[in-house]
């Protein structure tokens, strides 16, 4: 899946970042986590401020990121910190782009510069907070 990342060039990427009113100076690492043609998963990290996602809909869809939008509100508001998806200046959490015939949807979010897996969150943190979040929001 590599190769779709060679097609999806800067020019792309800059056109997409300002459907979210995403102005950058440096992608800084590209992500190609593609499962294949039919399921493409590229991550464009920009200026360490923000994560550009080019899907195609198999990954992705704007109903998915509303309901994602509203898990970070929750757990934004029992005091967990979840990057936040970037709105289009339209609005909409997502936006389509067609490359080289592909269509694509597209969303950002805020980049969380912190390691996956992290060995210095503690197990009871965790699980506090996912008992508050039930606790909070059982009936959603």
């Amino acid at each position: 899946m590599k190769d779709l990342t060679i097609r999806i060039n800067d020019d792309h990427i800059k056109r997409i970042a300002r459907r979210f009113g995403i102005e950058f100076n440096e992608i800084v690492d590209t992500i190609d986590s593609s499962h294949g043609e039919g399921d493409v998963r590229i991550n464009c990290i920009l200026d360490n401020k923000y994560v550009l996602k080019i899907n195609t809909e198999a990954a992705i869809t704007e109903a998915r990121l509303a309901e994602i939008a509203g898990l970070i509100e929750r757990y934004s508001a029992i005091g967990v910190y979840c990057p936040m998806l970037q709105r289009t200046v339209d609005g909409s959490y997502s936006t389509y782009q067609e490359i080289d015939g592909h269509k694509y949807i597209c969303y950002a979010e805020e980049f969380a510069n912190y390691e996956l897996g992290n060995n210095d969150i503690k197990r009871a943190e965790i699980i506090e907070h996912l008992g508050i979040l039930a606790a909070r929001y059982s009936d959603v």
